[in-house]
């Protein structure tokens, strides 16, 4: 479904349509998990080490808690928006696409963490790695915005335009936080 969903997302979508909201709702709740387990294990660094396992997974409790969170919080404001543009998705619905959007951010920090383990090992240097990380995130980003972008449109049953609006909200301060770390 994964690879239905970022290069076929049509068809991913249909599936994610067929699937029944409480396995949605599960499914949602562990793909937020992950997403956060995953982002916390890329921004472990050496000095962490020095805590005792305790501290850290504490660390890494609590970061999995903020991202359900946001990550319901999020959904649920990108839902209220769709309701405001007349859109016919449920709450859960729009969870599970919001969850499965991440799911090409995911990948993409997993290869930035081997790109980052490359790079301590001197197998590429700085300028290769830069790039590298640049372009991982502009592709896997799209990818992660086209799912969105689609499944808000069909699960909303509404057009393409009214479907980027709604996902704006989200978009817009996204890209300029990252346009602001990049270029400066």
């Amino acid at each position: 479904m994964i690879f239905y969903l970022m290069f076929k997302t049509s068809k991913g979508i249909d599936i994610l349509d067929d699937k029944y909201e409480d396995d949605l709702y599960r499914e949602t709740l562990t793909i937020f998990s992950f997403f956060s387990i995953v982002r916390f294990l890329l921004n472990f660094h050496e000095e962490n080490a020095k805590y005792s396992f305790f501290y850290n997974l504490y660390l890494l409790v609590l970061a999995i808690l903020i991202s359900v969170f946001l990550g319901i919080i999020f959904s649920l404001i990108i839902h209220k928006i769709g309701k405001l543009l007349k859109g016919k998705a449920s709450y859960v619905e729009i969870c599970s696409l919001y969850a499965y959007a991440l799911i090409p951010i995911i990948i993409g920090d997993s290869f930035k963490f081997v790109l980052r383990g490359m790079y301590t090992s001197q197998m590429v240097d700085f300028d290769s790695f830069r790039l590298l990380s640049f372009w991982n995130a502009i592709v896997f980003s799209l990818l992660s915005l086209k799912i969105l972008v689609l499944g808000l449109k069909k699960f909303n049953q509404y057009s393409y335009l009214k479907s980027a609006i709604n996902s704006a909200i989200l978009v817009l301060p996204v890209l300029w936080f990252w346009l602001y770390f990049v270029f400066n």
